[in-house]
Protein backbone atom coordinates (compact mmCIF):
# COMPACT_ATOMS: atom_id res chain seq x y z
CA UNK A 1 0.00 0.00 0.00
CA UNK A 2 2.74 2.32 0.63
CA UNK A 3 4.48 1.45 -2.78
CA UNK A 4 1.85 3.73 -4.92
CA UNK A 5 -0.44 0.29 -5.25
CA UNK A 6 -3.76 0.22 -6.55
CA UNK A 7 -6.40 -1.14 -3.75
CA UNK A 8 -8.28 -3.98 -5.23
CA UNK A 9 -11.05 -6.24 -3.48
CA UNK A 10 -8.66 -8.96 -2.52
CA UNK A 11 -6.95 -6.94 -0.09
CA UNK A 12 -10.28 -5.92 2.01
CA UNK A 13 -11.16 -9.64 1.89
CA UNK A 14 -7.97 -10.85 3.25
CA UNK A 15 -8.50 -7.80 6.07
CA UNK A 16 -12.15 -8.64 6.33
CA UNK A 17 -11.18 -12.34 7.57
CA UNK A 18 -8.19 -11.29 9.63
CA UNK A 19 -10.54 -9.19 11.75
CA UNK A 20 -13.31 -11.90 12.10
CA UNK A 21 -10.56 -14.45 13.13
CA UNK A 22 -10.77 -12.02 15.87
CA UNK A 23 -14.20 -12.59 16.82
CA UNK A 24 -15.07 -16.40 18.52
CA UNK A 25 -17.87 -16.77 19.90
CA UNK A 26 -18.06 -18.71 23.09
CA UNK A 27 -20.61 -21.49 24.18
CA UNK A 28 -21.28 -19.61 27.24
CA UNK A 29 -22.51 -17.31 24.98
CA UNK A 30 -24.24 -18.90 22.89
CA UNK A 31 -26.31 -20.38 25.81
CA UNK A 32 -27.24 -16.81 27.17
CA UNK A 33 -28.11 -15.83 23.59
CA UNK A 34 -30.52 -18.78 23.04
CA UNK A 35 -32.07 -18.40 26.32
CA UNK A 36 -32.63 -15.17 25.76
CA UNK A 37 -34.21 -16.15 22.60
CA UNK A 38 -36.34 -18.27 24.40
CA UNK A 39 -37.36 -15.98 26.58
CA UNK A 40 -39.12 -13.53 23.89
CA UNK A 41 -41.06 -16.47 22.31
CA UNK A 42 -38.38 -18.14 19.81
CA UNK A 43 -38.25 -21.32 19.57
CA UNK A 44 -34.25 -22.57 19.47
CA UNK A 45 -32.62 -26.05 19.23
CA UNK A 46 -28.75 -26.83 19.54
CA UNK A 47 -27.35 -28.72 17.02
CA UNK A 48 -24.79 -31.43 17.24
CA UNK A 49 -23.06 -30.41 14.55
CA UNK A 50 -23.70 -28.12 11.52
CA UNK A 51 -27.44 -26.22 11.59
CA UNK A 52 -27.82 -26.41 7.76
CA UNK A 53 -29.43 -30.00 8.07
CA UNK A 54 -31.69 -29.74 10.70
CA UNK A 55 -32.87 -26.77 9.32
CA UNK A 56 -33.80 -28.64 6.03
CA UNK A 57 -35.26 -31.29 7.81
CA UNK A 58 -37.92 -28.94 9.70
CA UNK A 59 -38.50 -26.96 6.98
CA UNK A 60 -42.20 -26.99 5.01
CA UNK A 61 -42.88 -25.65 1.62
CA UNK A 62 -44.51 -22.42 3.03
CA UNK A 63 -41.69 -21.75 5.43
CA UNK A 64 -38.53 -19.87 4.01
CA UNK A 65 -34.84 -20.12 5.00
CA UNK A 66 -32.85 -16.57 5.59
CA UNK A 67 -29.00 -17.39 5.24
CA UNK A 68 -25.99 -16.34 3.33
CA UNK A 69 -24.69 -19.91 2.66
CA UNK A 70 -25.35 -20.63 -0.86
CA UNK A 71 -25.79 -24.59 -0.17
CA UNK A 72 -29.20 -24.25 1.50
CA UNK A 73 -30.34 -23.99 -2.43
CA UNK A 74 -29.23 -27.80 -2.50
CA UNK A 75 -31.85 -29.23 -0.34
CA UNK A 76 -35.21 -30.42 -2.22
CA UNK A 77 -36.93 -29.16 1.22
CA UNK A 78 -36.08 -25.72 0.91
CA UNK A 79 -38.50 -23.81 -1.29
CA UNK A 80 -37.45 -19.86 -0.62
CA UNK A 81 -33.97 -18.74 0.46
CA UNK A 82 -33.38 -15.07 1.50
CA UNK A 83 -30.10 -14.67 1.43
CA UNK A 84 -28.06 -11.29 2.79
CA UNK A 85 -25.72 -9.87 0.06
CA UNK A 86 -23.67 -6.59 0.43
CA UNK A 87 -26.35 -4.77 2.72
CA UNK A 88 -28.98 -6.27 0.86
CA UNK A 89 -31.85 -8.99 0.93
CA UNK A 90 -32.19 -11.21 -1.70
CA UNK A 91 -35.14 -13.87 -2.55
CA UNK A 92 -34.67 -16.74 -4.08
CA UNK A 93 -37.61 -19.34 -5.20
CA UNK A 94 -36.20 -22.29 -6.31
CA UNK A 95 -38.94 -23.54 -8.76
CA UNK A 96 -37.50 -20.73 -10.36
CA UNK A 97 -33.98 -21.05 -9.84
CA UNK A 98 -34.60 -23.99 -11.23
CA UNK A 99 -37.16 -23.55 -14.28
CA UNK A 100 -34.73 -20.84 -15.21
CA UNK A 101 -31.27 -23.45 -15.23
CA UNK A 102 -33.56 -25.41 -17.36
CA UNK A 103 -33.84 -28.21 -14.58
CA UNK A 104 -36.17 -29.95 -12.02
CA UNK A 105 -35.85 -29.60 -8.87
CA UNK A 106 -34.52 -33.11 -8.01
CA UNK A 107 -31.33 -32.35 -10.32
CA UNK A 108 -30.95 -28.77 -8.78
CA UNK A 109 -30.26 -31.25 -5.97
CA UNK A 110 -27.97 -33.20 -7.59
CA UNK A 111 -26.10 -30.08 -8.89
CA UNK A 112 -25.48 -28.92 -6.07
CA UNK A 113 -23.78 -32.34 -4.73
CA UNK A 114 -21.41 -32.52 -7.77
CA UNK A 115 -20.22 -28.55 -7.47
CA UNK A 116 -17.95 -27.70 -4.55
CA UNK A 117 -19.30 -27.05 -1.64
CA UNK A 118 -18.50 -26.99 2.47
CA UNK A 119 -18.23 -31.15 1.81
CA UNK A 120 -17.00 -31.94 -1.55
CA UNK A 121 -15.27 -30.55 -4.36
CA UNK A 122 -16.09 -30.67 -7.59
CA UNK A 123 -13.91 -32.82 -10.01
CA UNK A 124 -11.17 -30.67 -11.52
CA UNK A 125 -11.92 -28.92 -14.95
CA UNK A 126 -15.46 -29.55 -14.20
CA UNK A 127 -17.36 -26.41 -13.05
CA UNK A 128 -21.10 -25.56 -13.17
CA UNK A 129 -21.73 -24.48 -16.43
CA UNK A 130 -20.24 -27.90 -17.70
CA UNK A 131 -22.13 -29.86 -14.71
CA UNK A 132 -25.53 -28.32 -15.98
CA UNK A 133 -24.85 -29.90 -19.31
CA UNK A 134 -23.89 -33.08 -18.21
CA UNK A 135 -27.05 -33.21 -15.85
CA UNK A 136 -29.45 -31.90 -17.99
CA UNK A 137 -29.28 -34.98 -19.88
CA UNK A 138 -29.78 -37.35 -17.39
CA UNK A 139 -33.29 -38.90 -17.20
CA UNK A 140 -34.31 -39.66 -13.29
CA UNK A 141 -35.99 -38.71 -10.68
CA UNK A 142 -34.36 -39.45 -7.36
CA UNK A 143 -31.29 -36.91 -6.76
CA UNK A 144 -28.94 -39.82 -6.11
CA UNK A 145 -29.33 -41.68 -9.67
CA UNK A 146 -28.86 -38.40 -11.05
CA UNK A 147 -25.07 -38.54 -9.16
CA UNK A 148 -24.53 -42.01 -10.16
CA UNK A 149 -25.44 -41.66 -13.57
CA UNK A 150 -23.74 -37.99 -13.70
CA UNK A 151 -20.22 -40.42 -11.92
CA UNK A 152 -20.82 -42.57 -15.44
CA UNK A 153 -20.95 -40.41 -17.89
CA UNK A 154 -18.43 -40.30 -20.37
CA UNK A 155 -17.45 -37.01 -20.03
CA UNK A 156 -16.99 -37.18 -15.96
CA UNK A 157 -15.07 -40.82 -16.27
CA UNK A 158 -12.33 -39.03 -18.32
CA UNK A 159 -11.75 -36.55 -15.54
CA UNK A 160 -12.29 -37.87 -12.27
CA UNK A 161 -8.82 -39.65 -11.71
CA UNK A 162 -9.24 -39.67 -7.74
CA UNK A 163 -12.40 -41.72 -8.37
CA UNK A 164 -14.68 -39.46 -6.72
CA UNK A 165 -17.91 -40.48 -5.50
CA UNK A 166 -19.89 -37.34 -3.32
CA UNK A 167 -20.49 -39.59 -0.46
CA UNK A 168 -20.37 -36.92 2.03
CA UNK A 169 -22.51 -34.15 0.03
CA UNK A 170 -25.08 -36.86 -0.78
CA UNK A 171 -25.62 -37.70 2.74
CA UNK A 172 -25.83 -34.35 3.64
CA UNK A 173 -28.11 -32.71 0.96
CA UNK A 174 -30.17 -36.06 -0.39
CA UNK A 175 -30.28 -37.82 2.99
CA UNK A 176 -29.83 -35.18 5.46
CA UNK A 177 -27.62 -37.05 8.00
CA UNK A 178 -24.30 -36.30 9.65
CA UNK A 179 -23.28 -38.27 12.19
CA UNK A 180 -20.19 -35.99 12.14
CA UNK A 181 -18.66 -33.18 10.81
CA UNK A 182 -18.04 -33.94 6.83
CA UNK A 183 -14.77 -32.09 6.01
CA UNK A 184 -12.90 -32.86 2.15
CA UNK A 185 -9.33 -34.29 3.40
CA UNK A 186 -7.67 -32.45 0.71
CA UNK A 187 -9.14 -29.36 2.17
CA UNK A 188 -6.68 -27.59 4.48
CA UNK A 189 -7.48 -27.67 8.65
CA UNK A 190 -8.86 -24.12 9.60
CA UNK A 191 -7.86 -22.72 12.57
CA UNK A 192 -8.54 -24.13 15.85
CA UNK A 193 -10.91 -22.30 18.45
CA UNK A 194 -8.34 -21.98 21.14
CA UNK A 195 -5.94 -20.28 18.95
CA UNK A 196 -7.74 -17.50 19.20
CA UNK A 197 -8.97 -14.91 22.00
CA UNK A 198 -12.33 -16.17 23.64
CA UNK A 199 -13.47 -13.17 25.60
CA UNK A 200 -12.39 -9.57 26.47
CA UNK A 201 -9.93 -10.92 29.15
CA UNK A 202 -7.61 -13.09 27.02
CA UNK A 203 -7.48 -11.06 24.21
CA UNK A 204 -6.23 -7.59 26.66
CA UNK A 205 -3.53 -9.98 28.39
CA UNK A 206 -2.68 -11.00 24.87
CA UNK A 207 -2.71 -7.06 24.18
CA UNK A 208 -0.20 -6.52 27.44
CA UNK A 209 2.13 -9.05 26.62
CA UNK A 210 2.66 -7.69 23.01
CA UNK A 211 2.94 -4.31 24.77
CA UNK A 212 5.73 -5.32 26.95
CA UNK A 213 8.08 -7.00 24.26
CA UNK A 214 7.51 -3.77 22.58
CA UNK A 215 8.59 -1.98 25.69
CA UNK A 216 12.01 -4.22 25.79
CA UNK A 217 12.68 -3.64 22.38
CA UNK A 218 12.09 0.09 22.71
CA UNK A 219 14.92 -0.75 25.27
CA UNK A 220 17.20 -2.49 22.88
CA UNK A 221 17.44 0.12 20.97
CA UNK A 222 19.28 2.54 22.76
CA UNK A 223 22.87 2.06 23.67
CA UNK A 224 23.68 -0.59 26.86
CA UNK A 225 26.41 -2.17 28.30
CA UNK A 226 26.48 -5.25 27.38
CA UNK A 227 27.56 -8.61 30.04
CA UNK A 228 30.91 -10.41 29.76
CA UNK A 229 31.62 -12.01 27.27
CA UNK A 230 28.40 -11.34 24.68
CA UNK A 231 28.72 -8.84 21.49
CA UNK A 232 26.94 -5.74 21.86
CA UNK A 233 24.58 -6.95 18.70
CA UNK A 234 20.99 -6.05 19.39
CA UNK A 235 19.27 -9.33 18.93
CA UNK A 236 16.23 -7.79 17.75
CA UNK A 237 17.52 -6.57 14.73
CA UNK A 238 18.20 -7.89 11.51
CA UNK A 239 20.91 -6.12 10.61
CA UNK A 240 24.72 -7.15 11.93
CA UNK A 241 22.58 -10.15 13.43
CA UNK A 242 24.76 -13.59 14.20
CA UNK A 243 22.79 -17.36 14.54
CA UNK A 244 19.93 -16.92 17.41
CA UNK A 245 21.40 -20.15 18.70
CA UNK A 246 25.00 -19.62 18.58
CA UNK A 247 25.98 -20.43 22.19
CA UNK A 248 28.03 -16.95 23.74
CA UNK A 249 31.68 -17.02 24.21
CA UNK A 250 32.34 -18.88 21.23
CA UNK A 251 33.75 -17.34 18.15
CA UNK A 252 32.18 -17.49 15.61
CA UNK A 253 33.16 -19.27 11.93
CA UNK A 254 31.54 -16.93 9.55
CA UNK A 255 32.11 -12.76 9.59
CA UNK A 256 29.68 -10.71 9.26
CA UNK A 257 30.79 -7.70 7.29
CA UNK A 258 29.85 -4.16 8.71
CA UNK A 259 26.61 -2.28 7.33
CA UNK A 260 27.36 0.18 4.13
CA UNK A 261 30.74 -1.80 3.50
CA UNK A 262 32.05 -2.90 0.16
CA UNK A 263 32.21 -6.21 -0.41
CA UNK A 264 35.81 -7.93 -0.89
CA UNK A 265 36.81 -11.26 -1.95
CA UNK A 266 38.70 -13.46 0.99
CA UNK A 267 40.69 -15.48 -1.62
CA UNK A 268 41.93 -15.42 -5.11
CA UNK A 269 40.43 -18.13 -7.18
CA UNK A 270 42.17 -19.90 -10.31
CA UNK A 271 40.45 -21.03 -13.19
CA UNK A 272 41.97 -23.39 -15.13
CA UNK A 273 42.45 -23.01 -18.89
CA UNK A 274 39.53 -24.34 -21.26
CA UNK A 275 40.74 -27.28 -23.53
CA UNK A 276 39.02 -25.87 -26.50
CA UNK A 277 42.11 -22.33 -26.14
CA UNK A 278 44.49 -25.56 -25.00
CA UNK A 279 44.77 -26.02 -28.38
CA UNK A 280 46.66 -22.16 -29.58
CA UNK A 281 49.98 -21.08 -28.66
CA UNK A 282 50.45 -17.39 -27.14
CA UNK A 283 53.21 -15.94 -29.28
CA UNK A 284 54.67 -12.68 -27.71
CA UNK A 285 54.39 -9.37 -28.68
CA UNK A 286 56.94 -7.93 -31.56
CA UNK A 287 59.32 -5.53 -30.33
CA UNK A 288 59.45 -2.47 -32.57
CA UNK A 289 63.18 -1.99 -33.91
CA UNK A 290 64.85 1.41 -33.03
CA UNK A 291 66.83 1.78 -36.19
CA UNK A 292 64.19 4.04 -38.63
CA UNK A 293 65.57 3.11 -41.57
CA UNK A 294 64.06 -0.74 -40.81
CA UNK A 295 60.52 0.65 -40.28
CA UNK A 296 58.31 0.88 -43.12
CA UNK A 297 56.00 4.22 -43.56
CA UNK A 298 52.81 3.07 -44.46
CA UNK A 299 50.94 4.55 -47.30
CA UNK A 300 48.22 7.06 -46.87
CA UNK A 301 45.02 7.23 -47.57
CA UNK A 302 45.37 9.74 -50.08
CA UNK A 303 48.05 8.02 -51.92
CA UNK A 304 46.44 4.43 -52.33
CA UNK A 305 43.52 6.00 -53.56
CA UNK A 306 45.71 7.99 -56.43
CA UNK A 307 47.08 3.90 -57.03
CA UNK A 308 43.96 2.18 -57.17
CA UNK A 309 42.76 4.93 -59.60
CA UNK A 310 45.90 4.54 -61.58
CA UNK A 311 45.20 1.05 -62.62
CA UNK A 312 41.79 1.28 -63.39
CA UNK A 313 40.91 0.88 -67.37
CA UNK A 314 39.54 2.92 -69.40
CA UNK A 315 36.74 0.31 -70.19
CA UNK A 316 35.99 0.34 -66.76
CA UNK A 317 35.12 3.68 -65.72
Amino acid sequence: MGKGQKLHKNHFQDATKSINKCFYWSLEARQDFASYMRENGWSMRLCQFEADVDIASDCRPEDFVISSDSDMMGYGTVGTLIRPFRGKFYRYEMEDVASLLRLSRQQLTALAVVSKNDYNKNISSLGPKTNIKIIRSLDASDPEALVKGYLKSDQVVVKNEKKQEFKAAINVFIKRRQSKREVDPEQPPTESPQEVPRDYEDLLLRFRRIQEQLDINKQMDGPFDPPDGQSPTNKFKTTDKGPACHPPGQPRRRKRRKRYSFKTRTRIIEHPQPDTLKMYARKPLKEKSENPELQKEEPTSSSTHKKRSATLTPWAL
